[in-house]
């Protein structure tokens, strides 16, 4: 049979090989903070539509960490890279 992995455990196992050895993020990263991402968004739509979630404030916040986490995966490794040069 096959064994379901939990996405902590599969994200565990991505983001392996030399970009990843070099500190850079790989398409892995993207692909998880995407996920996460859209979770979250969801999670948010789902609230808003019961009434639970301020739209006004939930979609901004989510929108400027959403843009604070793909910044940090944008520039991830650029510190080692500039130190070992």
């Amino acid at each position: 049979t096959q064994q379901v992995q939990s996405a902590g455990q599969m994200s565990e196992q991505v983001g392996t090989g030399e970009s990843k050895a070099a500190g850079h993020a790989t398409w892995h990263d993207y692909m998880w903070e995407g996920i996460k991402t859209g979770l979250a968004f969801a999670n948010a739509g789902a609230g808003t539509a019961s009434g639970e979630v301020d739209p006004s404030t939930e979609f901004g916040d989510l929108s400027q960490v959403t843009a604070d986490h793909f910044s940090a995966l944008n520039h991830q490794g650029e510190d080692q890279a500039s130190s070992s040069a």
